[in-house]
């Protein structure tokens, strides 16, 4: 087998860039660049990219773009969450190696109790904001439901208005 390259592989890196108007990554030979009268450089990972920039469309507006879901806490934002890198470096100690090598699987657990926290309570505040109209549609539509079924949704339907107000 033949050596291609007199270096190690690791030396050689790829420069990928971020989209600047969805934040995908852009990987070299891919994508399109636009510079502007002003020299700034505004690189694109796709035409679709690329003609909603020109059209001026606000990518905090447009759904597919991850400023959208920044913007409206479809998802957190990965630095928040996370500690700031020491500057200085700490010298190798084994205690402290062997504890953060434990302390992984925990931190995993609890990141990913975190997230389903997070999307179970985004949940849950939907469902309450629609619970109002749903009653509405219930009062109004009711009528509608079959015969042998119409006691039982009266009956949970009277269930939810106690509980309603209950927590008023």
């Amino acid at each position: 087998m033949k050596k291609i390259f007199s270096y190690p592989c690791s030396v050689y890196k790829m420069r990928i860039e971020k989209c600047s108007f969805c934040s995908s990554s852009v990987y070299p030979g891919h994508g399109l660049t636009f510079v502007r009268n002003d020299s700034m450089v505004f690189t694109f990972c796709r035409s679709k990219c690329n003609k909603a920039f020109k059209r001026k469309w606000n990518p905090r507006r447009t759904r597919w773009t991850k400023a959208y879901r920044l913007y409206n806490k479809k998802e957190e934002h990965g630095i928040a969450g996370m500690e700031r890198k020491r500057e200085e470096i700490e010298r190798y100690r084994r205690s402290v190696v062997q504890d953060t090598v434990n302390a992984i699987p925990v931190i995993n657990e609890l990141e990913s109790e975190k997230r389903k926290h997070y999307i179970y309570n985004r949940i849950m505040s939907v469902r309450e904001r629609n619970k109002d109209v749903d009653m509405n549609i219930l009062r109004k539509h009711g009528h509608l439901l079959e015969e042998g079924k119409e006691s039982e949704s009266k009956k949970k339907m009277e269930e939810v208005e106690n509980v309603l107000n209950i927590q008023q």
